[in-house]
C-alpha cells in the first residue's frame, strides 16, 4: 500500500481499484474511488518519461524502393547481409530481398544504407594475357640437394631453434 512517487495510490490500489487490506496498521481511506485526477497524473508521468527517452533518439532517413542496404543479423552471427529494399510496409517497416532471394521484413533500425549505388551489378573483368608472347616448355625442375654440413655446423645442427630463429638453450641443471 505504499504510494508511488508522484501519485497518491499504490500499484496494488490501482490494480484492484481499492486499497488492499493488510494485517499491518496502515492509513485508512473512507469512500475510496479511483479518480480521474490519478489517471491524469499517471499520463503526465508517462509523457515525461517518453520525452526523456526521445531526447537521445535520432530520426533515421527514409529508404526508397531499390536502395541497397545491409540487414542486421538476428541469428547470432556478426555478418550483416546485403539486401535490396523491395517495398515500404509501414512508417518504419520495410520488406527486403537478400542476395539468396529470401524476403525479409525488418524495422528501419535493423537496416543500414549501403554505400553501393542502386541496382549495381558488379561485373568482374579479367586482364587477358598478351597473345604475341610464345611460351617455352619449362625445364623439369629438380629439387636442390641440401649442402653438406661442415664440422662447425654439426654441433649447431644439434641445437634447437624456435620458429622465429631464436636459439633454445637448456638450463644448466640439464646439461
Amino acid at each position: 500500500n505504499t504510494p508511488t512517487e508522484g501519485l497518491a495510490t499504490s500499484p496494488a490500489e490501482r490494480l484492484f481499484g481499492r486499497p488492499t487490506q493488510l494485517l499491518l496498521p496502515s492509513r485508512k481511506r473512507s469512500g475510496y474511488e479511483f479518480s480521474a485526477c490519478e489517471a491524469e497524473k499517471k499520463e503526465k508521468l508517462r509523457l515525461k518519461k517518453q520525452l526523456s527517452v526521445d531526447d537521445g533518439r535520432r530520426e533515421l532517413s527514409q529508404l526508397d524502393v531499390g536502395d541497397q542496404v545491409r540487414v542486421q543479423p538476428i541469428d547470432g552471427s556478426r555478418q550483416w547481409r546485403e539486401a535490396t529494399v523491395t517495398r515500404q510496409l509501414s512508417g518504419r517497416s520495410y520488406e527486403t530481398t537478400d542476395v539468396n532471394g529470401r524476403t525479409l521484413r525488418r524495422n528501419r533500425r535493423m537496416l543500414r544504407q549501403s554505400s553501393s549505388p542502386k541496382h549495381s551489378h558488379r561485373k568482374l573483368t579479367f586482364a587477358t594475357p598478351p597473345q604475341d608472347i610464345c611460351e617455352e616448355p619449362a625445364a623439369p625442375c629438380t629439387p636442390p640437394c641440401p649442402p653438406a654440413l661442415a664440422p662447425d655446423d654439426m654441433e649447431s645442427a644439434s641445437e634447437t631453434r624456435t620458429r622465429s630463429g631464436r636459439l633454445v638453450k637448456k638450463p644448466m641443471r640439464f646439461q
